[in-house]
């Protein structure tokens, strides 16, 4: 396992805003969505494992289309 930091970019407004996550500058996941919409659109979802005792969590990324 690496270890990094991950990190969370969101921006835009208006229409189709862009949201990202990144593991060291490494693109893992991406999102274009309509804010008015996402209430009821399609969400970016993972199957994700938590560990409350160390704060670890993990999930996978590369079945998802980046």
């Amino acid at each position: 396992m690496d270890k990094g930091a991950i990190e969370l970019k969101a921006w835009g407004s208006g229409f189709f805003p862009q949201a990202q996550l990144l593991f060291d500058g490494d693109l893992l996941l991406k999102n274009q969505y309509l804010p008015l919409f996402s209430f009821f659109g399609r969400r970016t979802r993972l199957i994700a494992h938590r560990c409350k005792d160390c704060g670890i969590v993990c999930f996978g990324y590369r079945d998802h289309p980046a």
